[in-house]
């Protein structure tokens, strides 16, 4: 975002990841579906093929988590406590097909002996 942080806007790391996915979905349907004049770069981009193992499962567990906001105002995704109460298992093809696009975080070693 312009002015705000990936601190300020999300609560957590899996907030940030789920976002910037459904952005590359957003992209994606603007380029492909409603033939926009915009000119994506790849890595705005998805395509996931339909031959994947469990893809119909991929997709409708992309859409389960809702979007959720913590005390902060921060965006975050629906826990998996809240998902059961509604009585939806856990998304886990969706949570590792997620993680693929996860920002590298590389830490800093430099203090450890």
């Amino acid at each position: 975002m312009d002015d705000i942080t990936n601190g300020d806007m999300f609560a957590n790391l899996k907030a940030q990841t789920w976002w910037g996915v459904a952005d590359r979905f957003r992209n994606t349907y603007d380029a492909v579906r409603n033939k926009r004049r915009i000119y994506y770069r790849d890595d705005q981009l998805i395509s996931i093929d339909s031959s994947t193992p469990y893809y119909q499962k991929l997709i409708t567990e992309l859409c389960t988590p809702k979007r959720d906001f913590d005390g902060n105002g921060r965006v975050k995704v629906e826990s998996k406590p809240d998902m059961a109460k509604r009585g939806i298992k856990s998304p886990n093809i969706a949570d590792a097909g997620i993680m693929c696009f996860s920002p590298i975080i590389v830490p800093d070693w430099s203090g450890w002996a």
